[in-house]
């Protein structure tokens, strides 16, 4: 989780806070199959972490920073 949090942050402090970053990216980066990622953004969302701004499929597609 860690790691996924650090991601973020960079990608976030690089790109600017309201960059979406796609599920199948943050996987392939961190080299996470999409469905354990999905439920660790949920986590990250209800910590309200990050912001979910693309759902599909039921999961979380492209997301953001939240702070």
């Amino acid at each position: 989780m860690e790691a996924l949090k650090q991601y973020i942050i960079d990608f976030s402090n690089k790109n600017g806070k309201y960059a979406s970053m796609c599920i199948i990216n943050v996987a392939k980066a961190l080299n996470i199959d999409e469905d354990t990622l999905d439920v660790m953004l949920r986590k990250l969302v209800a910590d309200e972490f990050i912001i979910c701004s693309l759902p599909a499929d039921n999961k979380i597609y492209e997301f953001y920073l939240n702070q």
